[in-house]
């Protein structure tokens, strides 16, 4: 018992940390050198996802849900912005991400009624599954992967490992569903990204002899 509640807040800590940690490295890798190969959708379906599951985590009162979804909620932003502005796309993604909020505002407004809540974790199992679709079909069609980074794909795959643990644990089927789509997912973008490395490597910068 003590060992079963002990996992249970380990991985309450960790999945809520390498959401996170997902975000920062790709919104660093933007900034170094570009969105080249970042699926925009993907982005925007993870602030979605991020606001359905923090509607999720209030109404049937998971607290890691809550712990992780209004700082990836955040996080995610600042991917979307990051990744619409270096592919010149600002306006598109300014109205996905409106229409993705007025829908996640919904869904969770229909969950307070006893009905609405199966909706709300199926819309929420829905968004977690398909979350990584984008990135994945990006990754396959892509020759260039620069702007994508290997560090938030593998915190990606690491985390949705974590997230099925947790909801085994705590009985909740809706939070460990999602992970039978996105592990294999994350893995294959890990996988590709890590062959487009090998194949492009980061160009070496000769550093200038000083001279007087």
């Amino acid at each position: 018992m003590l060992s079963t509640i002990t996992s249970t807040t380990a991985l309450a800590i960790i999945a809520p940390s390498l959401s996170i940690l997902q975000c920062l490295a790709q919104v660093a890798r933007i900034r170094r050198v570009g969105a080249q190969g970042v699926a925009l959708a993907t982005w925007i379906v993870s602030v979605f996802g991020a606001e359905v599951w923090f509607g999720y985590g209030v109404i049937f009162r998971v607290p890691a849900e809550l712990a992780t979804n209004l700082p990836y909620w955040i996080m995610a932003t600042w991917v979307t912005v990051a990744a619409s502005r270096s592919q010149k796309r600002v306006r598109a993604a300014a109205s996905g991400y409106l229409l993705a909020t007025a829908l996640a505002v919904g869904a969770t407004l229909l969950g307070l009624t006893h009905p609405g809540r199966t909706i709300l974790a199926t819309v929420a199992d829905v968004t977690a599954i398909v979350n990584y679709l984008p990135q994945l079909r990006a990754t396959l069609r892509s020759d260039d992967l620069a702007g994508v980074s290997l560090l938030s794909w593998v915190a990606a795959l690491i985390t949705s490992v974590a997230w099925a643990g947790y909801g085994i644990l705590i009985r909740q089927p809706a939070v460990a569903l999602p992970t039978l789509v996105m592990a294999p997912s994350a893995l294959t973008i890990v996988t590709m990204v890590t062959r487009d490395r090998r194949r492009n490597p980061a160009p070496i910068v000769a550093v200038a002899p000083a001279t007087e």
